[in-house]
């Protein structure tokens, strides 16, 4: 299953899953698939933010203009990544808590 969130906060959890199947959130920026877990998904036109609360996931992602912002970086639990891209004709900002 696969989820485009253009804007705003979703909260998943996600029971294990049998092999083959998947579950992605998609934002302007990342996705963020699981690995069996429950996070949440935020994003505005400033940043976007992934929180682990249990398990975890691997983020992905790539501004609209095809330059990677991050290569599968896994987020564990109890972690949050925030991307901030509100400065203007700079490079996306990411921090890792």
């Amino acid at each position: 299953m696969t989820l485009h969130l253009g804007k705003g906060t979703v909260l998943s959890r996600v029971a294990k899953l049998e092999k083959g199947q998947q579950y992605k959130v998609h934002t302007p920026t990342l996705t963020a698939g699981v690995r069996g877990t429950e996070f949440s998904v935020s994003t505005d036109p400033k940043m976007e933010k992934v929180s682990v609360l249990t398990g975890k996931v691997v983020i992905d992602g790539a501004t609209p203009a095809e330059q990677r912002v991050i290569n599968a970086l896994d987020v564990d639990e109890g972690r949050t990544v925030v991307i901030d891209r509100s400065a203007s004709g700079k490079p996306a900002q990411i921090s890792a808590r």
